[in-house]
C-alpha cells in the first residue's frame, strides 16, 4: 500500500538548520521538506506562490545581519503574515529555539498569531520527530478537508466535524468563525483556528483522554484499554485536525457510559462510579483515578495546573483563559496551590482567595 506524501517547505536563514531539520524530517516522515535559505529577498515568496506547498515551516529569527529587500520582514511572524496573504489556505508553523521562545521579543509574535497556525521548538523537532511528523500530517489533512468543502452555512461546517444536531447546538456557543460576504461563507483559516484552538483545545464539547477518564472515575491507562476503547468507539472524534492522543465527544461518552450502568442495574447518580458498573456488567476490573491532592479514589476532575486527576472537593474553580462558557470550567488542585510555581492566585475568584491563603499557610506550617 502506497503511503501518501506531502510537500513541505522550511524557510530559515541558517543553512545548517535547513539541512538538519528539513532533511531529517523528510527522511523519516510522509512530509517531504524542501529547504529555502531566506536572505531577506523577495524571490523566496514568489517561489512559494508558484510551488503552492502543503505546509510551510518558518523560522522566527530570520535574515540576521542580512540586507533586506524593500518590504521584506526579518521576523518569521511577520513573514507568516505575508505568506498568509499570498497563500491563504496553506498551514503555516512558526519554529524557534527554546532559548528564544520564553523571551519578551518572541512574545510579540503572538500579536499577529492569527497569521500562523502553530509554534514548534526546533529542539523538539529532533527529540520527538514522529509526534511532529504525525501532527504535520493531521494539520495538512485538516486544511484539505476544509478546502474541499464549499465554504457554506453553519450546518456544512458542523457536518465536516461530524457533529450531531445536539452537538451543533453546543458548537454554536463556542465562538465559531465569522461568516463573510453575501453568501455567509466561512474562511478556511478561521475555521481551522476555531477547530484547533477552541473546540479541540478546551475540554467541554470534546474531551482528551485524561478528562474522559476522570469523568468516568478511571485512570487514563484504563480508559485507553482496547475493550474500553471498543465500547466508546462511536464517541471518538474523527473530524479534521484529530490530535495524536485523540478526542471524544463528551455527550456521547456519557450516553455510552449510562448504557453500562443500565445493563449492570447500577444507579446512574454518579458517573465516576463507572468502574463498579463495568465490573458488574463485564466482569473486568478497571483502575480508578487517584486524586493528586488527597490520593482518594475516584477523582472525577482534572487539575489544570498539574494535568492530574483531582477530586472536586480538593480543588477550586480556576479561570486561566477566556474559554467560551459552554466549555468545562478549569479547576486547580490544593496541591498545585500549595506547591506549584505555575499557580496564579489572580485566576481564582476573589471570594476564594482567603481559602487559598489558608491552604498555603497550612502547607508552610503557619
Amino acid at each position: 500500500m502506497t503511503t501518501e506524501t506531502y510537500r513541505g517547505v522550511m524557510l530559515d536563514d541558517k543553512r545548517e538548520d535547513l539541512t538538519r531539520y528539513s532533511q531529517g524530517l523528510s527522511d523519516r516522515g510522509p512530509v517531504k521538506f524542501r529547504g529555502i535559505l531566506y536572505e531577506g529577498q523577495g524571490g523566496a515568496i514568489e517561489d512559494l506562490e508558484r510551488d503552492k506547498p502543503d505546509l510551510i515551516l518558518v523560522d522566527y529569527s530570520l535574515a540576521e545581519g542580512a540586507t533586506l529587500a524593500a518590504g521584506m520582514p526579518c521576523f518569521g511572524s511577520t513573514l507568516a503574515a505575508l505568506l498568509r496573504e499570498k497563500l491563504p489556505e496553506c498551514p503555516i508553523v512558526l519554529i524557534t529555539r527554546g532559548s528564544i521562545f520564553n523571551t519578551s521579543d518572541f512574545a510579540k509574535a503572538f500579536d499577529v498569531q492569527g497569521t500562523f497556525d502553530d509554534t514548534v521548538l526546533k529542539e523538539e523537532l529532533g527529540e520527538r520527530p514522529e509526534f511532529h511528523e504525525q501532527s504535520f500530517v493531521e494539520l495538512i489533512r485538516g486544511f484539505r478537508a476544509l478546502q474541499e468543502q464549499d465554504p457554506g452555512d453553519w450546518s456544512a461546517l458542523c457536518a465536516i466535524l461530524g457533529a450531531t444536531e445536539e452537538e451543533s447546538d453546543l458548537l454554536i456557543q463556542s465562538q465559531p468563525p465569522r461568516q463573510h460576504g453575501a453568501s455567509g461563507g466561512w474562511r478556511v483559516t478561521e475555521a481551522a483556528r476555531w477547530i484547533r484552538k477552541t473546540v479541540l483545545e478546551y475540554p467541554g464539547i470534546l474531551y482528551p483522554p485524561l478528562y474522559a477518564a476522570s469523568m468516568l472515575g478511571i485512570s487514563e491507562v484504563s480508559f485507553l484499554e482496547p475493550t474500553i476503547q471498543e465500547h466508546f468507539s462511536s464517541a471518538k472524534y474523527v473530524g479534521p485536525f484529530q490530535p495524536v492522543e485523540g478526542r471524544w465527544w463528551k455527550d456521547r461518552l456519557m450516553v455510552l457510559a449510562y448504557d453500562v450502568f443500565h445493563a449492570a442495574g447500577v444507579s446512574t447518580a454518579c458517573l465516576h462510579e463507572f468502574a463498579r458498573a463495568w465490573k458488574k456488567h463485564r466482569g473486568a476490573d478497571l483502575q480508578l483515578s487517584t486524586g493528586v491532592s488527597s490520593e482518594k479514589q475516584p477523582a472525577e476532575c482534572v487539575c489544570h495546573v498539574l494535568g492530574k486527576p483531582v477530586r472536586r472537593e480538593c480543588s477550586l474553580p480556576y479561570w486561566p483563559d477566556n474559554r467560551p462558557a459552554v466549555m468545562d470550567e478549569a479547576r486547580v488542585s490544593f496541591k498545585a496551590i500549595r506547591e506549584s510555581n505555575d499557580f496564579h492566585e489572580e485566576y481564582v475568584a476573589p471570594d476564594a482567595r482567603g481559602l487559598v491563603k489558608e491552604i498555603q499557610d497550612t502547607a508552610a506550617g503557619r
